[in-house]
């Protein structure tokens, strides 16, 4: 996804497909910074895992954004686990702040946890 980077600024349309974790929101807030204003539509398909291994293996599936926008990385394994409601979407909301579409696929959820989630 490196070499992309360039490149994304252009796009109104992105589907990612096997992210662990919490490496979208890492892409779009961390690797690039300015974010994607252009972005209309992204489409994020998640394996969440609390695994040491497959953690460690993957670049940015053990970060996170606070609330306030600070940028940390879980030191603990066991607390890496990241869902689409632990201030995930208020990352992808950040780096990708004119989205009309976001589809969601990976760890089940209920549709009133999500609603509230993201009201709050």
């Amino acid at each position: 996804m490196r070499a992309l980077i360039p490149i994304l600024n252009q796009l109104t349309g992105l589907s990612i497909q096997q992210s662990v974790n919490a490496q979208v929101p890492y892409l779009l807030r961390c690797l690039i910074p300015e974010g994607l204003p252009n972005l209309a539509s992204l489409e994020i398909d998640q394996d969440w895992s609390e695994e040491g291994g497959t953690l460690r293996r993957y670049e940015g599936s053990m970060w996170y954004e606070t609330p306030d926008g600070i940028f940390h990385k879980h030191q603990r394994v066991k607390e890496a686990g990241i869902y689409f409601t632990d201030d995930y979407i208020h990352s992808i909301v950040r780096g990708a702040p004119n989205l009309i579409e976001l589809c969601l696929h990976g760890v089940p959820l209920h549709p009133l946890t999500m609603v509230r989630h993201l009201c709050s």
